[in-house]
């Protein structure tokens, strides 16, 4: 079984995965999958209790980048395939997923792109608090589509951190039919480099779901586009 969340931040929101753990007695064949934000390698001197937690759930975990991760702490692993993409290998049981991927995991094929615009740049310390490179890249984006190309552009399931910025309409729905206002920090998420150069995947690829994070909301958009933070949905 495959279950997806996102932004679980190191041991911040790490709960909900016990939870997971107690309802469904996860195992080797099992995988959680963190859209960005893992915060599992962010601090140098938390890794090892991080890890150590993670590794606890006794199943796979596989993660992507976020805005909040320490890339130069992540980019210090070994890159190696994986199941037909890149990888980095932080333990034989939790690994990163690298951008532009695609992966085929027990019959399932999933194409991974992490990465996001920090929103708080003014109030963080680079190499510290945020990285250069969180923001998703042209190189990114040419070798998502290299790769998506050797499976003609179509895929079972998108794995990103943010989301295209063409979303924005169909969030903007989903907030007026519930009688609600688009969050200000969503609108701005949304404008930024990464989504916008994410619009040049969405237009390119057919796929069954779209998964991503970033906004720290639960927002089944349809039911190919979802973005998770608390909830966690389960592939079967």
């Amino acid at each position: 079984m495959f279950f997806i969340t996102s932004d679980t931040h190191g041991r911040k929101h790490i709960n909900k995965l016990f939870g997971l753990q107690s309802k469904y007695s996860l195992c080797a064949v099992d995988y959680i999958i963190i859209c960005g934000d893992s915060g599992i390698i962010f601090d140098e001197s938390n890794k090892p209790i991080s890890i150590q937690l993670y590794e606890s759930l006794n199943t796979n975990i596989l993660f992507i980048d976020g805005n909040h991760d320490n890339y130069n702490l992540l980019n210090n692993y070994p890159v190696r395939t994986w199941n037909g993409g890149k990888i980095h290998e932080i333990t034989p049981r939790i690994l990163h997923l690298m951008r532009g991927q695609v992966f085929n995991i027990c019959g399932k094929s999933f194409f991974t792109l992490g990465g996001a615009d920090c929103l708080e740049m003014e109030t963080k310390t680079e190499g510290i608090s945020w990285w250069k490179d969180e923001q998703i890249t042209d190189k990114n984006i040419v070798e998502s589509l290299q790769n998506l190309s050797a499976v003609n552009f179509t895929i079972d399931y998108v794995i990103t951190h943010t989301c295209p910025s063409d979303f924005f309409p169909m969030i903007n729905d989903y907030y007026v039919s519930n009688n609600l206002k688009v969050p200000a920090n969503i609108r701005r998420k949304l404008g930024t480099h990464s989504s916008l150069k994410l619009n040049e995947i969405e237009n390119n690829i057919n796929y069954q779901k779209w998964f991503f994070g970033h906004l720290h909301k639960d927002i089944e958009i349809d039911l190919k586009r979802i973005a998770l933070f608390e909830k966690i949905y389960v592939l079967q």
